[in-house]
């Protein structure tokens, strides 16, 4: 669950204990997003502060950051593509490579 102080925490569901509290954004976090890339599960994190982080859920370690220029609203994973929504646009990336395949603007 993503909190508006920016943090993440990963519970247990049967107990709700927190199993890893995942920290790094600066402002609250908007949308998550499960993804399994290269045999690891990663969880994507997008933030009002202008970023989308990818978490390894290992260990809890940042392995990968999308910088946006505006408020990021949604994140959502699909196979080998990542959409972002932010300001008045959706963009679509690579997740492993965070580089930009597609935009769309309003």
């Amino acid at each position: 669950m993503g909190t508006a102080d920016g943090e993440i925490r990963v519970l247990r569901l049967t107990d709700a204990a927190v199993l890893l509290a995942l920290r790094g954004h600066t402002a609250a976090v908007r949308s998550l997003a499960f993804a399994r890339l290269g045999g690891e599960d990663v969880l994507f994190s997008a933030s009002a502060d202008g970023t989308v982080r990818g978490w390894d859920l290992r260990d809890g370690t940042q392995a990968h950051r999308i910088d946006l220029p505006d408020i990021v609203q949604t994140v959502a994973h699909q196979e080998t593509s990542l959409a972002i929504g932010y300001g008045r646009e959706v963009s679509v990336f690579t997740p492993v490579t965070a580089q930009p395949t597609e935009s769309r603007s309003q």
